[in-house]
């Protein structure tokens, strides 16, 4: 039991630990941050030319909004999975 315990508090450390794709060193939170941004925007670009009819709102949100897990899944969920697919 205790050792599960820790072995998932360093799960849940490393799952957060944002490492540079290319140099593997760490990334501070700013570098974290313009990536992640830099992901939803594209994200939203993408969203706003091919499926805009149903990701029209994701894709006029404002990338702070949509940087909760919650509110990309409400945004995502309303597409069915084949369409979740093409994106």
């Amino acid at each position: 039991g205790k050792v599960f315990s820790q072995l998932l508090e360093l799960l849940a450390f490393y799952d957060r630990f944002e490492v540079d794709d290319h140099s593997g060193e760490p990334l501070g939170r700013a570098a974290a941050e313009e990536g992640h941004y830099g992901r939803v925007g594209a994200l939203q670009r993408v969203a706003f030319a091919h499926l805009r009819p149903e990701l029209e709102a994701l894709a006029l949100a404002s990338v702070a909004s949509l940087g909760p897990k919650k509110a990309l899944r409400k945004h995502l969920g309303a597409l069915p999975t084949p369409r979740l697919r093409e994106l």
